[in-house]
């Protein structure tokens, strides 16, 4: 490639990384949330639940919860169960891949060699958060193996790839 011409797929390899910054981002926020409020929203819902059950009892046996009220209320309690170090820990993480995401953005576009070692970093680092989040977090909150996380594991490699294959000798400057 030419010196000073930066091709259109480096370019739009920038572009993902900025907007994957944007939704770690927002995901981090709702994860900060859900912290925050999911005790209380929890309780709520039981308790609006419970009302809603008595109010539609037949008058056999005990009032019942419906299904989407005990699934709505077990998700908001395990972020109670899991625990405050393993969240916070995953958040740091997660910001973490957010600023590595937007550095090897910024080395793309500028055609740097530390964009690519950025974007290895990122990569490694993304899957790591990835793995540590299917082993540790309960099902209710995204732990396990399920379509998300497969979306999540394909930009890293998609990045691997392309900053050591096929963008390699565009990022040496």
């Amino acid at each position: 490639m030419q010196e000073g011409t930066r091709p259109g797929g480096l370019t739009a390899l920038a572009v993902l990384n900025f907007v994957g910054t944007g939704l770690d981002v927002l995901g981090i926020i709702a994860l900060v949330g859900m912290i925050a409020l999911g005790g209380t929203l929890a309780d709520e819902i039981e308790r609006q639940a419970k009302e809603r059950a008595e109010r539609e009892h037949t008058g056999e046996g005990e009032p019942e919860l419906r299904p989407e009220d005990r699934e709505a209320i077990a998700t908001l309690r395990s972020f109670e169960e899991t625990g405050g170090g393993v969240l916070g820990l995953l958040i740091g993480l997660n910001l973490a891949c957010a600023g590595l995401l937007t550095a090897a953005g910024i080395g793309y576009l500028r055609q740097r060699r530390w964009g690519r070692l950025l974007g290895n970093f990122y990569a490694v680092a993304s899957l790591a958060t990835t793995g540590l989040s299917m082993s540790v977090l309960p099902r209710e909150m995204g732990g396990g193996l399920h379509f998300g996380v497969v979306l999540a594991l394909i930009y890293p490699l998609v990045t691997l790839v392309f900053v050591n294959t096929t963008f390699r000798d565009d990022l040496t400057h």
